[in-house]
């Protein structure tokens, strides 16, 4: 997994879910006068207070691929959409691009891959903000990850399993729209939810834990799921080759360690990541200081009001 489509979130009773969704790239769209642009498109500024809708909607891999819309999204977020930024630490913005918001509503060519969209998102911000951006390498602090003393517990991938009829015949929608729950996701015997049994990469967070069912991933793919929890620079020194089936499941830090089941009804009491990943896999984080290059985009240029549609 690159980056992770987020898919279905949602708030209910105090509760966060996040699941992970794979899908397919879209075909390509013809450029036209050698730059990928939407068809039609409206920018405008928003209320500063974000909305409570999803920021962004609609587009590649999406039920809606030709229509994109953004409700008053940070410009921030907008930035690090187009060019693919993952990480805060990847990014240096202006001051006020975190909470000057705006509203983008554009159609976009039939066809168009995810890459030529974020092209087209690119120059729109180019054209009505007048971004000026350039990269720079800069060391920071952060962490390697390591097999830890006794070997890995990762297990090598088998072959692909089948997938079940039932997964196959049920759109995310649909299971929304019955259980209020995300697809995947099932409510436990003590109310919580928690992952459904099986053996189909899933991802769940909730107040109680992070819960994850990772299959056929590399070494690289976790550095990245755990540079995303703990908002920091990872590298990978593990050695590690070849996709791995794993299971993972850690809490914050004020946890005990207790049952870290993904598929118990109690609630857990999940560990923190650093003592789950050597408990679970068998794989420990070592500090490093200021060592480790990251590649930054540095916003050199923005104006806070977008010329006019």
């Amino acid at each position: 997994m690159s980056l992770c489509q987020a898919g279905a979130s949602l708030w209910r009773n105090g509760i966060v879910f996040c699941m992970v969704v794979f899908s397919g790239s879209a075909g390509y769209a013809q450029p036209a006068e050698g730059r990928f642009v939407f068809e039609v498109a409206s920018v405008k500024r928003a209320p500063p207070e974000p909305p409570h809708v999803r920021p962004f909607a609609g587009g590649p891999g999406t039920k809606d691929p030709v229509l994109f819309s953004a409700t008053g999204s940070a410009l921030l977020s907008l930035v690090m959409s187009a060019f693919d930024v993952k990480f805060n630490f990847q990014f240096a913005g202006l001051p006020w691009m975190g909470t000057e918001r705006y509203t983008i509503r554009a159609k976009v060519p039939p066809g168009t891959s995810r890459e030529q969209f974020r092209e087209m998102l690119r120059n729109l911000l180019v054209d009505r903000f007048d971004l000026k951006t350039h990269h720079e390498v800069r060391k920071m602090s952060g962490y390697r990850l390591v097999v830890a003393k006794g070997g890995t517990k990762l297990i090598p991938s088998p072959l692909p399993a089948p997938i079940e009829p039932s997964q196959a015949e049920t759109s995310p929608d649909a299971t929304f729209e019955r259980t209020g729950l995300p697809p995947g996701v099932v409510m436990g015997k003590n109310g919580i939810p928690r992952l459904a049994p099986g053996n189909t990469p899933n991802e769940l967070v909730t107040v109680e834990g992070h819960f994850l069912r990772a299959r056929h991933e590399t070494a690289e793919q976790l550095v990245t799921r755990i540079s995303r929890d703990l908002r920091s620079p990872l590298i990978d020194a593990t050695g590690l080759s070849g996709e791995y089936d794993y299971d993972l499941v850690w809490g914050p830090a004020h946890f005990a360690a207790g049952d870290v089941s993904p598929d118990s009804d109690r609630v857990p009491g999940a560990p923190p990541l650093f003592e789950a990943l050597k408990l679970q896999l068998g794989l420990e984080l070592q500090p490093v200081k200021g060592a480790i290059p990251i590649d930054v985009l540095v916003v050199d240029y923005a104006k806070k009001v977008p010329t006019e549609n």
